[in-house]
């Protein structure tokens, strides 16, 4: 056995649980050792996990570390997606809309969000077909969701600018002393948890309009899984989030 005295390593080896060991410089992302893998696997990979835990597939890996992903049918990356997703919607709605504010009020089976919008009527069919092809707009331009910590005092300060005077009131709250902050071009916004890397990984949704029974309130339904057919293109299983037809969802039978 020899041991002596070297320079530090620049490369640090990833081992693809149950495919190998790859090399690569220090610091290249999570998505650089999976794109460099070429491995196919069953549904799009939305993020990791790096030596046991949950990650973003931006995160730098500056060790020797184990990694597996996190694919778009799985749990947590059905939360990345959804949350990426609602991000995308409101970067598209606020681009459109500017003086309106749409309000992502809740998760609806089977996995999309009920939106209704404030200081404006309600989006018209047309307007909802523009806010759609915004949204196709954004994918296709595969941008960047840029995050940054800033502290609380700067997060305030940034929000009350904007006049989000409901955002600077929680953050009020906060006990930490820093935000997490993303970005999608000039929108902006502060979130508890992990996003996809960019827009182009955000190529299932669709939105419609639907009004409750009672007729007072209408709104934008988000769906990111719409039929079956849907969710078999990415490896989906679930039947909570794959309805054959939109007749077998509760969606329709709570908002028509």
């Amino acid at each position: 056995m020899t041991i002596e005295w070297v320079e530090p390593s620049l490369d640090v080896q990833v081992t693809l649980i149950g495919h190998g060991t790859l090399q690569g410089p220090k610091k290249s992302t999570v998505l650089d050792f999976f794109t460099c893998a070429g491995i196919n696997y069953s549904s799009p990979v939305v993020g990791a996990i790096l030596n046991g835990e949950l990650c973003e597939l931006t995160t730098p890996v500056v060790k020797e570390s184990t990694l597996a992903p996190v694919l778009m049918r799985d749990a947590d990356g059905a939360r990345i997606y959804r949350r990426s997703l609602s991000f995308l919607l409101s970067a598209a709605f606020s681009r459109l809309f500017p003086d309106a504010v749409l309000n992502i009020n809740y998760s609806v089976y089977p996995g999309g969000y009920y939106c209704d919008v404030s200081r404006r009527e309600p989006l018209n069919p047309v307007e909802l077909l523009s806010l759609k092809a915004e949204m196709v707009d954004l994918v296709t331009k595969n941008l960047s969701f840029e995050k940054k910590e800033v502290p609380l005092a700067q997060a305030i300060e940034i929000f009350s600018k904007l006049g989000e005077l409901d955002k600077v009131q929680l953050l009020h709250y906060r006990t930490k002393d820093h935000v997490t902050i993303y970005s999608l071009g000039s929108y902006l916004d502060y979130h508890q948890g992990y996003m996809v890397p960019s827009t182009s990984f955000l190529k299932w949704f669709d939105s419609t309009k639907l009004n409750r029974r009672d007729k007072i309130t209408e709104g934008i339904f988000a769906p990111w899984a719409f039929y079956r057919s849907d969710f078999q293109q990415i490896g989906g299983h679930d039947i909570l989030y794959a309805p054959q037809s939109k007749e077998d969802s509760d969606i329709f039978n709570r908002f028509q």
